[in-house]
């Protein structure tokens, strides 16, 4: 548009939470997933990060997805900034409805998908974080490698976080085929 748009709000971390809601995650799963997420916002240790992380925070959006034409954004982008917000944040995210429960694994199109919301969001990280979780290797759909080549190129890191129920060696995987970019790291569940 011309003329009319507001400037985007600088923060100093642009985060998609990207959750696997794929066929092999189970309920409980699911759920360890997104309180996981809730009870980090929770945490101190991170709330005190967030204050400090200046200028005005982060900005953070959650994103589920399973198989290659299958994503959904569960929750607007939020600014978090202080205590409050970090606390209204994990109450959206726990509450937020799963909104798939089949689906094939396609880490690289979530990879894509989660890239685009970067765009228009109205916020200008300093860092821009994709952290994908899930349970299992891509199977469906574009490589993670080639979107992962995609986002880097855009200046975006991608984190891992391997649930390791299914795959016993996911968390090998994602470091070879999905985490990218400068401090990124894979951890497991």
């Amino acid at each position: 548009g011309s003329g009319g748009a507001a400037r985007a709000l600088g923060v100093s971390l642009e985060l998609i939470l990207a959750v696997d809601c794929s066929s092999s995650v189970e309920p409980e799963e699911f759920t360890l997933q997104m309180q996981g997420i809730a009870d980090a916002f929770r945490d101190p240790v991170v709330q005190q990060a967030i204050r400090g992380a200046a200028p005005n925070g982060i900005a953070v959006t959650l994103v589920q997805w399973s198989g290659a034409s299958m994503h959904s954004q569960a929750t607007d982008w939020m600014l978090v900034s202080n205590k409050d917000d970090a606390e209204n944040a994990a109450q959206a995210i726990e509450s937020a409805p799963r909104f798939m429960r089949w689906g094939a694994t396609a880490i690289g199109e979530a990879i894509s998908f989660s890239k685009e919301l970067f765009e228009e969001n109205g916020f200008e990280g300093l860092r821009k974080v994709i952290d994908v979780s899930g349970d299992g290797i891509s199977n469906q759909g574009t490589f993670p490698i080639f979107a992962r080549e995609e986002a880097v190129k855009e200046g975006i890191t991608i984190n891992g976080l391997a649930i390791l129920n299914d795959e016993p060696s996911l968390d090998h995987y994602y470091r070879q085929q999905v985490m990218a970019g400068p401090r990124s790291f894979v951890e497991h569940a």
